[in-house]
């Protein structure tokens, strides 16, 4: 159907997981190039002035595409938990089929309770610090 979704959440968990075990790895050669300029600081050479010369452009390259990568996962792992609140899927490996037509009812239906509670503290004039019961 055209309508329908197809998600596959054990893909999509794959994904969220290899973006993490990149981050490690990324994270790790920063280390690595801190480690090496720090030893190559006590040497000489036209070479080794060229490498320590271009370290603050690498980590600048290695912090945008640490904060890429974490844009990536947080927007796969956040896709995975509130897609999996609204329905657990039986098998995650297995497509799941969802109707767009659904969701939205369900959304519909949540965001008129919201704003009839919302109405009814309006009414009630309950200051905003003060805790509903």
């Amino acid at each position: 159907m055209k309508r329908d979704l197809k998600l596959y959440f054990g893909k999509t968990e794959a994904i969220a997981s290899d973006l993490n075990e990149y981050l490690r790895a990324v994270t790790t050669m920063e280390k690595a190039l801190s480690n090496v300029c720090k030893k190559l600081k006590n040497c000489e050479g036209k070479s080794i002035d060229a490498i320590l010369n271009t370290q603050e452009d690498l980590e600048k390259d290695i912090n945008k595409c640490k904060s890429e990568i974490k844009d990536l996962y947080e927007l796969f792992q956040g896709y995975n938990t509130d897609m999996q609140n609204i329905m657990w899927p039986k098998n995650k490996e297995n497509m799941m089929r969802v109707d767009r037509n659904d969701i939205w009812w369900n959304k519909y239906q949540i965001s008129q309770q919201v704003e009839v509670i919302h109405n009814l503290k309006i009414s009630m004039r309950i200051p905003k610090g003060m805790p509903m019961v």
